[in-house]
């Protein structure tokens, strides 16, 4: 987690001049960004108990939509739900980046694009978990990581 907050600082220094996204992730900013990546369902989701509460009756999902991102990516953005209906957890996630502008430097480096979101109702009994086409099978409460696509 401090790593991805590290990185995302580092970007900022290659985002626009007062740091700020000019374009709120739909159109060009006034430096010269194209058009905004765009991620949705990819990559892989996980859950486990490490939700932050003593509740268990829920978990944290999280979902790694990319373990790197295009090179000069920037201004990273993901947002992930998870809904549980009966035994079956289902998740979407999806998120966008921008680019440095061509006519600036960028460093290379990966950049991990993850969102978290808690799932409910997963207190007790045996449950799926499915992203992205994959599904993998748990039990509530949950006591370590499950992964889709593991």
């Amino acid at each position: 987690m401090k790593l991805t907050a590290i990185l995302i600082l580092l970007l900022g220094a290659c985002g626009d001049k007062d740091g700020t996204d000019t374009n709120g992730g739909d159109a060009p900013s006034d430096t010269g960004n194209a058009e905004r990546g765009t991620l949705e369902n990819v990559g892989v989701a996980c859950i486990d108990g490490n939700d932050g509460d003593d509740n268990q009756n829920t978990a944290r999902v999280k979902v790694i939509l990319s373990e790197c991102l295009e090179s000069c990516a920037m201004d990273p953005q993901a947002t992930c739900e998870a809904t549980t209906v009966g035994d079956t957890v289902t998740v979407t996630a999806s998120g966008s980046y921008g680019f440095v502008p061509p006519d600036e430097d960028c460093a290379a480096m990966c950049i991990i694009m993850e969102a978290e979101c808690p799932a409910d109702g997963v207190a007790k009994g045996n449950f799926a978990l499915e992203y992205a086409g994959n599904s993998v099978d748990f039990s509530g409460p949950v006591s370590s990581a499950v992964c889709t696509g593991d």
